[in-house]
């Protein structure tokens, strides 16, 4: 059995306070019921939640739209988002950040990307294996097409504009490919985007150098 943990300061919330009694039923249903999972996103047609709360479909939208606007639940497709959903279940530890891992890997791209948005042209209540399988290949395919996804992606003229934005030498970023290929060769690791990974790199690494010539500078002076 699950188990969700509500802290008390959640009724004295100004927006929580501001609802009536079906918008906070459906708030704190939204929040624990047992699809909730530890990243706080999760698949729930609306026709359970209509059953469950014994809503009509006008009231049920309605909700849906202020929880929406106000930026603490967000809907697309049958999915829910839990904005900020730390705040209401702070489980940590390895084993609870490697099943959050786990669970984010199951989640469709629109929702990682866009954090999501109520499209209510779709029909929200058809939960099919069909459905899910388009979804995964809908998510392969773009990971597949992410314009860095393998550092052979990486062209000269992404070295220069990064060089320049962090004010280091090309041949210096062209050192830190080197060592993110050997980080990702003896750590089994892989990356969405290695453009990005890059000017991390280069830019904690160029952060470094430039304290270790300030220190130089300064033991020198002495």
């Amino acid at each position: 059995m699950k188990t969700r943990i509500i802290h008390t300061r959640f009724w004295q919330d100004n927006f929580v306070s501001s609802l009536n009694h079906k918008e906070k039923l459906v708030f704190i249903y939204l929040l624990t019921n047992d699809r909730v999972n530890l990243v706080g996103i999760y698949e729930l047609p609306d026709k359970y939640i209509k059953v469950d709360l014994n809503l009509t479909e006008s009231e049920l939208q309605r909700i849906k739209q202020k929880l929406h606007k106000a930026n603490r639940i967000l809907f697309k497709n049958g999915w829910i988002k839990i904005v900020r959903h730390d705040k209401y279940n702070s489980y940590k530890g390895k084993t609870v950040n490697k099943a959050k891992k786990k669970e984010l890997s199951n989640i469709p791209v629109f929702f990682i990307q866009d954090g999501g948005g109520i499209d209510t042209s779709i029909d929200t209540s058809i939960d099919t294996p069909n459905n899910h399988k388009s979804k995964t290949i809908n998510q392969k395919s773009k990971i597949k097409n992410n314009k860095y996804s393998s550092l052979k992606d990486l062209k000269e003229s992404d070295f220069k504009e990064i060089a320049e934005m962090y004010k280091v030498p090309v041949s210096f970023v062209i050192s830190k490919v080197d060592d993110i290929k050997n980080y990702c060769e003896s750590r089994g690791r892989v990356y969405k985007n290695y453009k990005a990974v890059l000017r991390d790199w280069v830019k904690r690494d160029a952060i470094k150098l430039k304290k270790e010539v300030v220190n130089v500078n300064r033991v020198a002076t002495i």
